[in-house]
């Protein structure tokens, strides 16, 4: 089974949107109000789509209801929300531990590739499976090839070859 940890903030919402989205509005965007990138999404979809993968919620947005909510209706709108299976315990500890602990109690542990899309947390012991966004541009196509070669250990040739 093939899983993404999905950070929310910096990566399928940019500060490139969120600039955008208020120059057209003018209206201050703060907490879930942030407005979602459509590009990010499409990303996000394009890489579920392309490794089978299920999505696991890391973001601090899975802490509260309406953050989920928010979450889920967004994800929605791009026909990803049926492949949430759950999200990563709140135990106040660094969002690596985390996703540790999570896979430390899930049943299918020892049949799983991973990767984790997040913009900024530092976890030494799985940094081979993180691929950090730049909260600027948020998934980008590139951050996308790279999770691509995590799942399913492609070479760049054959993903470019796939890509034609």
């Amino acid at each position: 089974m093939n899983i993404i940890f999905l950070d929310v903030d910096g990566v399928i919402n940019s500060i490139d949107n969120l600039i955008k989205v208020y120059n057209e509005t003018h209206k201050p965007h703060h907490g879930y109000s942030y407005p979602f990138d459509p590009n990010c999404l499409e990303n996000l979809k394009e890489l579920v789509t392309r490794t089978d993968s299920r999505l696991v919620i890391s973001s601090t947005w899975r802490k509260s209801e309406k953050g989920m909510m928010k979450l889920l209706e967004e994800l929605k709108k791009y026909d990803l929300d049926k492949f949430v299976i759950g999200a990563t315990p709140f135990l106040g500890l660094d969002r690596g531990e985390e996703i540790k602990e999570y896979l430390e109690e899930s049943n299918f542990k020892d049949d799983i590739n991973f990767v984790i899309l997040d913009d900024g947390i530092v976890m030494e012991e799985l940094k081979p499976y993180l691929i950090r966004t730049n909260r600027q541009f948020g998934l980008t196509k590139e951050d996308v090839k790279k999770a691509i070669m995590q799942l399913t250990k492609y070479h760049i040739k054959e993903i470019e070859d796939f890509e034609r």
